[in-house]
């Protein structure tokens, strides 16, 4: 459960760092994003924006808790999945052709893949969180420095896939326009 736990922090570590340091690259394209997605929101727009990325950054900071208050870290990741699982489904149900937003500014439309891609990380955040909490001391001995960077760069490979998401869906992804 040790090399789980640790394979989980860093991915959501980097998951959710990026998607934060993507969004606030390009804050006005979020910004124009939550407005179009969100029309109610419009006049909040500006604040609803920034939490999210603020969010996101409480996710992220939440990874580098010691164990006892990890458990809150990947409670608060699994929360934090569920309701942009519940977005990305909207959007996708509504088909307006929006991207999720999830890493900040793209062209590539939600799809059933994106919602694919939040069940599996709503998943992997509430098995992280069941077992921080089911073995609160996740290992007595920490694992050797090389133990972790074993885990560590699997983790940020899985991540690094994540994050590129929307380019992968866009490479393997062909429109009828392409094809003449």
């Amino acid at each position: 459960m040790t090399y789980f736990l640790i394979f989980a922090e860093v991915f959501f570590f980097a998951v959710f760092a990026m998607a934060a340091i993507m969004k606030i690259r390009r804050f006005s394209a979020f910004e124009h994003h939550v407005k179009a997605t969100l029309p109610r929101a419009i006049s909040g727009a500006p604040l609803l924006a920034g939490s999210v990325i603020s969010v996101e950054v409480a996710v992220a900071s939440s990874m580098l808790l010691p164990p006892p208050f990890l458990a809150y870290g990947f409670t608060l990741a699994a929360v934090v999945c569920a309701a942009f699982t519940a977005y990305v489904v909207r959007l996708v149900r509504r088909n307006g052709g929006e991207s999720c937003g999830c890493m900040g500014e793209s062209d590539v439309s939600a799809s059933p893949l994106h919602v694919g891609r939040n069940c599996a990380l709503l998943l992997l955040a509430v098995a992280a969180a069941a077992g921080v909490w089911s073995a609160p001391g996740h290992g007595d001995v920490p694992p050797e420095a090389a133990e972790q960077l074993m885990v560590a760069v699997p983790a940020l490979a899985a991540a690094a896939v994540v994050t590129l998401f929307d380019d992968l869906v866009s490479l393997f992804t062909f429109s009828p326009e392409e094809h003449h």
